[in-house]
């Protein structure tokens, strides 16, 4: 999204985690993220969601949250995170372009 920073936030195993980080160019693609299996935390704690506040050097009320799970939705808005629920790639980018973070 142009002007904005993009990190991620997964609970995923450390076996997977490093198969992803050595198939595809997530430095690339991530301003940086985090992994539950490496940081010992997952989605909905309280913690990862902290840990996520100081790695991407970011106040709560300025990130923004996508996930296909209600819950993790619930754990970042009681953060103060935006947040929403993500279904499927085109009500995710309808919900981008009414926020403006992408041009129609």
């Amino acid at each position: 999204v142009a002007g904005h920073t993009l990190h991620f936030l997964s609970n995923m195993p450390e076996p997977y985690a490093d198969h992803l980080s050595g198939t595809y160019p997530l430095d690339e693609w991530f301003e940086s993220g985090l992994f539950s299996g490496r940081v010992k935390q997952s989605k909905p704690g309280a913690e990862i969601f902290a840990m996520a506040e100081r790695r991407f050097e970011a106040r709560p009320e300025d990130l923004l949250f996508l996930d296909d799970h209600p819950v993790n939705v619930e754990a970042a808005l009681s953060r103060d995170w935006q947040a929403f629920l993500f279904t499927d790639a085109a009500s995710a980018r309808r919900e981008l372009v009414s926020r403006r973070l992408l041009s129609a």
